[in-house]
């Protein structure tokens, strides 16, 4: 199965929760006329847009009577500045706006359609090679694999049936045809929705080509916006079905592969971590990936390797080399001591690895010249002796580069 974050689609210029905010940040800049939203996007502990947009919709479930008490708690004093007279009022115009800037972030541009191509051409042809089924499981808003599946030969199936030349959510239930080609047919769970879903004043459900905000107030957005708060998968379609699926899929893989998620949703935190807690293997791709999958999975320090995680911290943008590094990844040697030893073989790397791996090799060897020369010194002033066997860097704890060392 493979697993998309917002991370992967920066290469096309869609931004993750920390740059959506960044952006508006640079379009609300007036604290005067912005009013409250000024204040949201510069508060420090807001990093990234799921805050801003949770801390709105909690402040609209609040009493009109608790709002002035709660901006100044918040801002302390002067209270929060309000554009309008009511501040209620305010809040929804936000709200509102978030959820319009969403579509306005993440509808597709066919400016991208060759990075588009590239980048998934590999992808898919390297899972082709390693499993008889393409599993697509996504958090993302934009319509990235369903245009790559438009211009290739590739085929998608997202669960809507098609009836009289409309596409609809039918009967609670995941449509797929009874047979799949595995080397054309894609599986895609887009489990946080899309732009081109719309949902009518009766509870229909329906896939349409427009990606934009629905202008006729009998049809709204299909989506679950970013927030913090657990999403409500449970009780609503089409997501608990997707879920369902989901979790169904998840548990038919032996292997994982996660590219550019942040790991923040505890429901998909939980199922990948069980993932791997039953001997399988979860392959995690982006920046800072480590430092994330230690914090938010498993709640440990990043010395600490869970195991039968491996972890990659590079990843050349759109690069041909991307099944290269996978087919290292899926053919790795366990070390008997640390499952998370992956070790990428030095003869069949390709020239930007080779030279991730001599930087981090001078870098290692640095470290121990600087712990050697510290030893002698020690060791001539006769306060103690530290030798290179004694450091962090024994041959029994870095015995070869390991994998999540590539990159920087």
């Amino acid at each position: 199965m493979l697993f998309l974050g917002s991370g992967i689609s920066t290469v096309f210029d869609k931004p993750t929760t920390i740059q959506f905010r960044e952006r508006l940040l640079e379009d609300f800049s007036d604290p005067m006329k912005d009013g409250i939203l000024h204040d949201l996007l510069r508060y420090p502990e807001f990093l990234d847009i799921e805050y801003v947009l949770e801390t709105v919709r909690q402040l609209l479930r609040c009493s009109k009577d608790n709002l002035t008490n709660l901006f100044s708690d918040f801002s302390g004093s002067p209270p929060v500045r309000s554009s309008f007279g009511n501040p209620i009022q305010e809040l929804e115009s936000i709200n509102k706006r978030i959820e319009d800037y969403v579509f306005d972030y993440y509808k597709w541009d066919s400016i991208d359609d060759e990075k588009l191509t590239n980048l998934y051409t590999e992808i898919f042809t390297f899972l082709r090679k390693q499993s008889n089924s393409l599993v697509v499981a996504t958090t993302n808003y934009d319509r990235a694999i369903e245009r790559f599946c438009y211009i290739t030969e590739y085929n998608y199936y997202d669960g809507f049936r098609n009836e009289k030349n409309r596409f609809v959510w039918k009967d609670n239930n995941f449509y797929l045809p009874s047979e799949l080609n595995p080397e054309t047919d894609i599986v895609l769970l887009k489990l946080h929705g899309s732009l081109n879903w719309r949902e009518t004043s009766d509870k229909v459900i329906l896939r349409e080509e427009q990606e934009s905000r629905p202008s006729d107030k009998n049809y709204q957005s299909s989506l679950i916006y970013p927030t913090l708060s657990p999403k409500n998968f449970e009780n609503e379609e089409p997501y608990k079905t997707l879920l369902k699926e989901f979790t169904n899929n998840l548990e038919k893989a032996d292997i994982c592969i996660v590219i550019g998620y942040s790991f923040r949703d505890s429901t998909f935190c939980k199922m990948l971590k069980s993932f791997v807690l039953s001997d399988k293997l979860l392959v995690v791709v982006g920046k800072n990936s480590q430092k994330i999958v230690y914090k938010q999975m498993f709640d440990v320090s990043p010395m600490i390797d869970p195991e039968n995680t491996a972890i990659v911290n590079y990843l050349p943008k759109g690069s041909k080399y991307f099944g290269h590094v996978f087919s290292h990844l899926l053919t790795v040697r366990r070390n008997s001591s640390n499952p998370l030893e992956f070790m990428l073989p030095f003869e069949d790397t390709v020239p930007r690895f080779l030279l991730a791996f001599v930087t981090s090799s001078l870098r290692i060897l640095s470290i121990v010249l600087l712990v050697t020369l510290l030893s002698v010194i020690y060791s001539y002033r006769g306060k103690f002796h530290l030798s290179a066997h004694d450091s962090l860097l024994r041959s029994d704890i870095c015995p070869s580069l390991p994998l999540v060392l590539i990159g920087t």
